[in-house]
């Protein structure tokens, strides 16, 4: 994956190897394939959460695929030999305003910049054939940022580039946002969620948090996770149940 830095304002190009998920041949060291989610990215939608393999079925057969879940609040699944998306989940947190333009007073989003899935990993179940995804909703205002859009306007105009206005934005938080943590259960053959649950503020995912499965586990616990620097829960068979349990 690449993350490049969030660019200045809203530009005609696509920026074609900004935040993409790629293939390289270990081989030779060539690309093999590159698919960009976000074009024109300037929300700070980049693929942060690790991409992860699997083998899922498609009309009966095996099919090789790799999933990134993004915090646009979709899970993107594609076939790793060729790049082809194959489907985009539906959404495993709230949206709201996705994608919006900036103004002068904000308007309220979500997945804002530290919404949907950052950097904590989803793990994937062949028992269940479950992809179990942390997400948070984390709305927060993108706001028109004058200083910076004006200083892209005299860059393209010194190099000759764009020569429309550049409507730079930023996200900013506000008090009693409403922020929560999920974990969803998304069935990646019949691209469904299966499972989802909401807790409070206490359950928003941190960064440096994921998922784990374990091939031999108990048949009553699906998958382990961490919340916080102090806790860890596990998702069980009755369908998500938190429990919460301290570490050290």
């Amino acid at each position: 994956m690449t993350t490049l830095p969030r660019p200045c304002g809203v530009s005609p190009s696509a920026a074609t190897f900004r935040r993409v998920l790629a293939a390289v041949d270990i081989a030779t060291g060539k690309l093999r394939w590159y698919h960009q989610m976000v074009p024109h990215n300037v929300w700070d939608y980049d693929p942060a959460s690790p991409p992860v393999i699997m083998t899922v079925l498609q009309d009966g057969r095996p099919v090789p695929v790799v999933a990134e879940a993004g915090k646009t609040g979709w899970v993107y699944i594609f076939d790793r030999r060729s790049g082809r998306q194959l489907r985009r989940s539906d959404p495993f947190v709230p949206l709201e305003h996705n994608f919006p333009a900036p103004t002068r007073e904000g308007v309220r989003a979500a997945p804002s910049a530290r919404g949907g899935s950052n950097w904590a990993a989803a793990a994937f179940s062949p028992k269940t054939g479950a992809l179990y995804v942390l997400g948070s909703y984390f709305p927060m205002r993108f706001k028109l940022d004058s200083a910076a859009g004006a200083l892209a306007d005299e860059k393209s105009r010194r190099t000759g580039g764009f020569t429309g206005r550049h409507a730079a934005g930023y996200f900013e938080e506000f008090e009693n946002d409403g922020r929560f943590g999920t974990v969803t259960a998304i069935d990646v053959a019949l691209n469904r969620l299966t499972i989802r649950t909401s807790h409070g503020n206490d359950f928003l995912i941190q960064v440096g948090a994921g998922t784990s499965v374990t091939r031999n586990g108990s048949a009553a616990t699906l998958a382990s996770f961490q919340i916080n620097d102090s806790a860890d829960a596990t998702i069980d068979s009755n369908g998500l149940t938190r429990t919460l349990v301290a570490r050290g």
